[in-house]
């Protein structure tokens, strides 16, 4: 009977591991911008751009660009230069 109760247990703790896991590896993002800067960023170095929501894992709301190097800089998306570079991005990816 103590077996059989060992068993249960430990089946129960093993279910609640992996429902921890599950739910960890959902929420985890590999790769947030941890801060934005202000400073404007030339069109030209610039090959697209991605959204960064907070509901993702996040801490911070940020526009992510995507320079042709293939580097990232992270934007306050509320900017006015932020929003005319997203639009001017659109445009061009809609032309391509």
């Amino acid at each position: 009977m103590a077996r059989l109760q060992w068993l249960l247990l430990g089946l129960v703790a093993f279910t609640c591991c992996c429902s921890l896991l599950q739910v960890a590896g959902y929420y985890q993002v590999t790769d947030c911008c941890l801060r934005t800067s202000w400073r404007p960023i030339p069109y030209k170095i610039l090959r697209s751009y991605r959204e960064q929501h907070i509901q993702e894992g996040c801490l911070v709301r940020a526009v992510v660009f995507i320079t042709v190097k293939g580097r990232q800089l992270c934007a306050p998306p509320h900017l006015p230069w932020v929003k005319q570079l997203k639009e001017r991005l659109d445009r061009h990816l809609k032309r391509s």
